[in-house]
Parts: structure tokens; sequence; C-alpha cells
């Protein structure tokens, strides 16, 4: 079956209050929506004495949550960062969109297994999905646009002839369908399907990888018959 990690971050009072802070922001709006926390349910989750210390430290709710998406963006990055620098030393010629795919999607799994926070994590990405009105967007955007930048990059190696334009909607169609994938696993054991609950989170990686992957692919076998298509018609 598949594991269920607990729901609740526990609030280590050792940590600074920014940390607190942050963290106790974490826990709310993944399990109640930005639009829906306030930054006293923050002061007092983060079991701050000064009841304006969200304020205090963030300036408001955009402030805090601009600090929480740069804290995620530093985890995820060092959790991805050697896997994005060992597609580099490859031939470019030799490199396989499952691959790219990987380094990019593997450390939201490992977000998710080995930070005490990391279920939380993936269910405020799935939120920020659904929620964002436009200066949220406008976070979102700043905070992930560089390592959809590589991830493009490397894609466009991997399938130099797949319209770019397709491609990226492709690639944003599978990271929405990750996020949220990842986000309602606890409920695997309960679908319109039955159980699909697995005790293997590296079977679940492995489908969802080829599943993408397949997609990838489909697009780039598009561009070739397209281009076929073209060729006959000049002809």
């Amino acid at each position: 079956m598949t594991e269920k990690r607990s729901t609740v971050i526990t609030m280590d009072q050792t940590l600074n209050i920014k940390e607190r802070l942050i963290l106790a922001a974490l826990e709310l709006f993944a399990e109640q929506g930005i639009h829906g926390v306030s930054m006293r349910n923050i002061n007092v989750l983060a079991g701050t004495k000064n009841s304006g210390a969200a304020h205090y430290h963030f300036g408001n709710k955009l402030g805090l949550l601009e600090a929480l998406l740069a804290y995620l963006n530093t985890e995820i990055g060092m959790l991805r960062e050697a896997r994005f620098e060992a597609l580099k030393s490859l031939d470019r010629t030799e490199l396989k969109p499952r691959q790219v795919l990987e380094s990019f999607y593997a450390p939201y799994v490992e977000l998710y297994q080995q930070r005490s926070f990391g279920p939380k994590a993936i269910k405020f990405y799935a939120r920020l999905a659904v929620e964002g009105d436009p200066k949220i967007q406008e976070l979102i955007n700043q905070y992930h646009s560089r390592t959809f930048q590589t991830l493009d990059e490397y894609m466009a190696w991997a399938l130099p002839d797949v319209n770019r334009t397709w491609m990226r909607r492709q690639l944003l169609f599978s990271w929405i369908s990750a996020i949220h994938g990842l986000a309602d696993l606890e409920y695997m054991h309960n679908t319109f399907f039955g159980d699909l609950s697995t005790d293997s989170m590296d079977e679940l990686m492995d489908q969802f990888l080829d599943f993408i992957s397949a997609g990838m692919l489909g697009l780039q076998q598009e561009s070739t018959n397209k281009g076929k298509d073209s060729g006959s018609a000049i002809a």
C-alpha cells in the first residue's frame, strides 16, 4: 500500500522565528488554501509571542508567500542540482527525454519522502496551480522560470525537431499532473478504479516517467510526420 505520510508538520520551537513562520504558513496554505489563511492564524501556529511577528518579518501575506517560495526553491534546488549537472556532462546527441524528465521530477519525490514538510510542500504547490491570482502568478513565475527554462533547454537537446510551443505546453501539463498526483497520493487506495496503491514509490515514478516520455516522443513522431507530409506536398 502506498505509504501515507504524516499530515501535520511538527513545529520545532528551536528554529528561528522566521523559519517557524514560513513552515506554519506552509502547513496552513497547504490545508486551507492561500486565501483562507490570515497572518494571525500563521502567528498562532508558529507559537510566536508577538501577535504581529508575521507582519514584522514579512510585511504582508504576499511577502510571506514569497519567502515560502524562496525557501522551497532552495530545498528542491539542492535536490535537483546534481542531477542537472550530470546532464551537462552528457553528449547532447545522446540525451534522452526520459533522462531529462527524471532529473526534473525525481527531486519532487525526494522532497515528498525526505523532508518532514515534504507532503505539505507538494500540497502547497498543488494549491498554487489552482488558486493563484495575477500577483501570486508573478511570484510563481519568478521562482520557477529559471528551472523551467533549464528543463526546456535540455528537452530541446533531446528532441530538437519538436515544436517548442507544443513541448512547453506538454511540460506544463506534465508538471500539473505530477504535482496533483503526488498531493493526492494518500488516496490511491480509494480511487474510482479501486485500490491502486503500491508499496513502491519507485514503481509509481517509473510509470509516470514512462507516461510523460511517451507523450514527448509522440510529439516527435507528429513533427516527423508533418515534415514528411510537407515534403510530399512539395514533391
